[in-house]
């Protein structure tokens, strides 16, 4: 499977002939992350706690993207998000 630079593989699953497939997850819009906050009804100052990050990065995060504040949400952070708002599960490392 390719993946573009900016997606990372999160998580498995298995398809009908129970084979493992991999579900990327890329970089998310601003309106995609006020989406997942409206779904479940956080704030900008909840979100920032629930990832350790400062206010400002949160507001740089969800601002336009044609404006001079807007900052691309690292993946790593959109992931915790997903994660500890039960969007996404994670099997546990094995090698």
């Amino acid at each position: 499977m390719l993946l573009v630079q900016e997606s990372i593989i999160v998580g498995v699953r298995f398809n009908r002939d129970n084979n493992k497939t991999m579900t990327p997850i890329e970089q998310p819009t601003p309106d995609q992350i006020r989406a997942v906050l409206k779904k479940h009804s956080i704030t900008r100052e909840q979100a920032a706690g629930l990832l350790h990050v400062s206010l400002r990065a949160m507001h740089n995060w969800l601002a336009p993207k044609d404006t001079a504040n807007h900052r691309a949400m690292p993946v790593a952070a959109w992931e915790l998000l997903l994660i500890k708002l039960g969007e996404i599960s994670v099997d546990k490392w094995s090698h």
